[in-house]
């Protein structure tokens, strides 16, 4: 089971809970979720019951590529947070980095 830390404060936890949001939509998503399907249907669930399902897993689907960029996000966000301790914190601030461009 996922487990969710409900509080979460800074960088790495931000990005330890954008990496549980991608595992539960790959998870949950249409890749895994065929048994899930062919268990409803061999148990003979109403058609109703079955297009929920599958359209819960498309959400899964859809949400994919999002948590992706979130995670891709944030992890850039820790490789600028590793640069700037590897100077201990001397460093400009945004508008001193894009002076010139």
């Amino acid at each position: 089971m996922i487990e969710v830390n409900s509080e979460i404060q800074g960088l790495q936890e931000s990005i330890e809970h954008a990496r549980l949001m991608l595992d539960a939509a790959e998870l949950l998503g249409t890749a895994s979720g065929e048994l899930f399907i062919s268990h409803l249907r061999d148990s003979d669930n109403g058609p109703k019951t079955i297009e929920t399902a599958l359209n819960v897993q498309e959400g899964f689907d859809n949400i994919l590529a999002e948590a992706e960029a979130l995670l891709d996000l944030l992890e850039a966000q820790l490789a600028v947070k590793e640069a700037s301790d590897a100077v201990g914190g001397e460093h400009g601030n945004k508008a001193f980095f894009a002076q010139g461009e």
